[in-house]
């Protein structure tokens, strides 16, 4: 069913915002005390914790991003030229990932976390580089997210029977892909974390296709999100590994994550009476900048705090606090103001990027 055009869809908004919540949970609760990156494990040393197991579940918050980021993208795509589609692009992922990786820098410096390769990983996230390391883990899905920009601007642009049959195309492709994972068994594992597969889009195609699917109506838009909906439960699957409670977890938030999705249209009456379009539209655009800053900063500020003396789960409370104040700073006055500084550099004769596109984030771990 196609999605109506208001301001802002609440249940897109709120949906996104639930995502972020996912990951965040999980990298507080789990993943900074068992696996860590490098520069998370540095912020952390001498602070231990025991981990979550269930919390693994967060994980599907980056899977719902993307299918969020294919209902955005197949509609904002259907009524622009690909000129058009990637200066808009452009205005709604730049401006914030420069301000997070600069702010993530920053932190990193003031929390005594500052080495030789900061200037270089820094420079390479606010180029959108896919390839070589980030100032945060979270960068990676920002590489994914450009090549399905590329994809769609490249091949479906302003027609929205070349958007669905993108959609098609991706998710046979990532069937395709997962079923010969599935026959490899444990032999996949290179194939699954390959830099060059995850940029053809073949893990996480599926997703996107599932977004198409919801937000292009065709004949056979139902039979796509079938495909893409049961592709995508594999790729949880395998993304979310850890016990099997946690797996279960995973696939029913996601299944209650499309749900939300298909649902919005008819829910948007509903929200419009109960939340406020202004309030539901920072959460949305608060989003981005949390699931950015959260991950390497926030295990700063946990790290500083614990070794301080700061009770660990009085930290990671406080720490919350700050990332979502830091994110709704960063929203609602640094990177408007950025975003204008560039919206006259890629498109100096248009006024400002319609509000519709500012509430609309693409995914994200």
């Amino acid at each position: 069913m196609a999605l109506p055009k208001p301001r802002t869809i609440l249940a897109i908004d709120l949906t996104r915002f639930a995502c972020a919540a996912l990951v965040m949970g999980y990298h507080y609760s789990a993943a900074f005390w068992t696996l860590p990156d490098g520069r998370v494990a540095s912020a952390l040393h001498g602070v231990t914790a025991t981990p979550v197991p269930l919390s693994r579940a967060g994980l599907v918050g980056v899977e719902l991003f993307f299918v969020i980021s294919g209902m955005v993208i197949a509609r904002s795509a259907v009524s622009a030229s690909w000129q058009d589609f990637l200066a808009r692009r452009v205005l709604r992922l730049v401006p914030a990932a420069w301000i997070c990786a600069t702010l993530t820098a920053l932190i990193l410096i003031m929390g005594g976390q500052g080495d030789a390769t900061l200037a270089a990983d820094w420079f390479r996230s606010i180029r959108f580089w896919p390839i070589g390391a980030q100032i945060d883990g979270s960068y990676w899905t920002l590489g994914v997210e450009c090549a399905f920009y590329l994809l769609v601007a490249l091949a479906a642009a302003g027609d929205a029977r070349r958007i669905a049959f993108v959609g098609w195309a991706l998710a046979l492709a990532s069937a395709t892909f997962w079923t010969v994972c599935l026959l490899l068994g444990s032999a996949a594992e290179p194939i699954i974390t390959n830099q060059a597969a995850i940029l053809l889009l073949l893990p996480h195609g599926c997703f996107f296709a599932g977004g198409i699917a919801l937000a292009v109506p065709t004949r056979g838009s139902r039979l796509l999100l079938a495909l893409a909906a049961g592709t995508g439960m594999i790729e949880i699957a395998a993304h979310i590994g850890g016990p099997a409670s946690a797996t279960v977890a995973g696939e029913a938030l996601f299944v209650l994550g499309l749900a939300m999705l298909a649902a919005a249209p008819r829910m948007q009456a509903w929200l419009a009476d109960r939340i406020n379009d202004g309030v539901a539209r920072v959460i949305g655009l608060m989003t981005y900048p949390l699931y950015l800053l959260h991950q390497v900063a926030g295990a700063v500020l946990i790290g500083v705090l614990a070794r301080s003396g700061v009770p660990l789960g009085v930290a990671i409370g406080l720490t919350v606090a700050v990332m979502l104040a830091s994110a709704s700073l960063v929203a609602r006055h640094a990177e408007p103001a950025l975003r204008s500084a560039v919206q006259r550099l890629v498109s100096p004769r248009r006024g400002r990027a319609p509000d519709s596109l500012r509430s609309a984030f693409p995914r994200a771990d």
